[in-house]
């Protein structure tokens, strides 16, 4: 062996007896290893000058970086480093990835990269699982531990105490709101320094806690580090072109989100593929008139999900304004909910406001709704206000002022339609079901075509609307069944309510809401056209031709 090799390694001997691993780092991954140890050594300072309420998630630094960074290993190193200090003898450190199959493919092998040149006084040495205990490093120079971990079932990881923790791949973990919260956050309560490193590369779920909870409370603490595949200084430019060129080639959006952090949805995954927030979520101006309708999904694992929505006829969209949703909701809850948000949306002209019964089944109920809408019926008694305009949303049946909604529908929940009609007033229809994937795949045209809008303010369906997917097997939607997440998307129950709405919506369409004009014919500039007017029904062109 040459002298200089011989003077390297008893150099880095020395720092690894000195509990420094800095040297193992490329540039790139000191951009990661540099500003934890900052933030490690301010974070209980700040506490002292901060309100309590903005302390936030104070114990957590998250590494948001693409893959063949290195982030893995630059993490998995600085626990080590903490395990080599005298100040942590003794102590437990947890190092887990997603599954148990990624610990053994990813976590152990990159752990055995940083101890292949250590000296043999201060190895660690690996303890396979064994009476209860899980596998993991000893290190016999202080008798520290680090104990390896997957994270399939958090509550297995529970214990008396941490000197910190880091998840691997943390936005594929599927309780990971609970395993930091409930599992690891109780075990630094004797700990004040103790930390957690959350690092992965961009979650496929853009509803993932560790976007929706841990990013925004990092990056505002400072506690955060995003990269790129393509700042990774130990690959070459065409070493990193031709992976993402190969990627790309098999999944554009899986390559985008893996290399390059970007927050897309795999759209052979997802349930509604063509909803795009930036083009469907939006504030929009209310009509002076339009149909209203409501919908809902009945549940009690699942969550209860209803919403409240109009057709504009002008624009001929479909515009929903108003949600409500829930675990494990009475009828009783149901019901005021439903008082109370119609009397909001539609004031005076809330049909709420007029507690009236259906006359046969639901079933019958709706047919003969769609029979007065189409002009084929009249209406068994007049539930409008004649011709004396009401405040609030209504609509113009031909003769008198209508109260809305128009039509509430649900799923074909006997016991709650039975109960919101007999016991509270409140009438309600079966929707439509027959052929039930195509009318998912109307839902997708709908929003393809820019059919629906969204008030901002539905996030329950916003949220469902992004985050939907179908299960492993893709024989059914995904469901939630553990809290918090169960409480947030249940069984997606959001995106059923708004295929029910799309598809019982399109009896309202031919129908015009607006009433009458009286125009004197000796005062023609009292009548204004817009100039983007369009008729919405043939009644529409029939007035306008009268009158011309």
């Amino acid at each position: 062996m040459k002298v200089e090799d011989v003077r390297r390694i008893e150099k880095e001997h020395a720092l690894i007896r000195a509990g420094s691993l800095r040297h193992k780092f490329d540039d790139h991954q000191l951009r990661i290893y540099d500003p934890y140890r900052d933030w490690e050594k301010r974070r209980l300072s700040e506490l002292d000058e901060l309100p309590e309420e903005q302390w936030g998630i104070h114990q957590v630094f998250q590494v948001d970086c693409g893959r063949q960074v290195g982030k893995t290993f630059c993490t998995s190193g600085i626990r080590v480093e903490d395990a080599l200090s005298p100040a942590w003898a003794d102590e437990e450190f947890l190092v887990g990835a997603s599954t148990e199959v990624a610990l053994k493919e990813l976590v152990i092998p990159t752990m055995a990269r940083l101890f292949v040149d250590f000296p043999d006084d201060i190895a660690p040495q690996f303890v396979s699982s064994r009476w209860g205990m899980r596998a993991g490093y000893y290190f016999p120079s202080n008798g520290t531990r680090i104990k390896l971990v997957g994270w399939e079932n958090p509550d297995d990881h529970r214990g008396p105490g941490l000197a910190g923790a880091n998840i691997s791949e943390a936005a594929f973990v599927p309780k990971l709101r609970y395993a930091v919260n409930s599992v690891l956050l109780p075990q630094f309560s004797r700990r004040e320094r103790a930390t957690c490193i959350l690092e992965s590369s961009a979650p496929a779920d853009p509803n993932h806690p560790f976007d929706s909870v841990f990013k925004p409370d990092c990056e505002r603490r400072k506690a955060y580090v995003f990269m790129t595949m393509w700042e990774n200084t130990a690959l070459t430019d065409k070493q990193k072109r031709a992976m993402f060129a190969s990627a790309k080639a098999i999944n554009e959006d899986d390559a985008e989100r893996e290399y390059n952090g970007k927050r897309t949805r795999d759209r052979g995954k997802v349930i509604v593929p063509t909803f795009d927030r930036a083009r469907h979520v939006k504030e929009f101006e209310r009509p002076e008139h339009a149909l209203a309708i409501m919908a809902q999904d009945d549940g009690i694992l699942d969550l209860y999900f209803a919403g409240w929505g109009y057709w504009d006829a002008r624009r001929a969209k479909l515009c929903v304004e108003q949600e409500f949703y829930g675990r494990n909701t009475t009828t009783s809850i149901v019901a005021d909910e439903m008082r109370s948000r119609e009397r909001e949306l539609y004031g005076e002209a809330a049909a709420i406001n007029k507690k009236r019964f259906i006359l046969g089944t639901p079933k019958e109920e709706r047919e003969r709704i769609l029979r007065v809408l189409s002009g084929e019926e009249a209406p068994h008694q007049s539930d409008g206000f004649g011709l004396a305009k009401p405040s609030g949303l209504c609509w113009w049946d031909g003769q008198e002022f209508q109260p809305n909604p128009v039509l509430r529908v649900s799923d074909t929940s006997a016991r709650l339609i039975a109960d919101l009609n007999h016991e509270h007033g409140i009438p309600m229809c079966t929707t439509e079901k027959d052929d039930a994937e195509a009318a998912s795949y109307a839902l997708r045209d709908a929003f393809k075509f820019d059919k629906i809008e969204i008030h901002p303010r539905c996030l329950g369906l916003i949220r469902h609307l992004e985050s939907g997917h179908w299960n492993k097997n893709r024989t059914d939607w995904a469901r939630y069944i553990d809290e918090p997440e169960a409480s947030l998307f249940g069984h997606f129950d959001g995106i059923a309510m708004l295929i029910y709405m799309w598809r019982m919506v399109q009896a309202l369409r031919s129908v015009d809401p607006y009433p009458p004009k009286f125009i004197d014919r000796h005062q023609p500039d009292v009548m204004h056209i817009p100039e983007d007017w369009q008729p919405t029904s043939n009644r529409g062109v029939s007035e306008l031709e009268a009158w011309l």
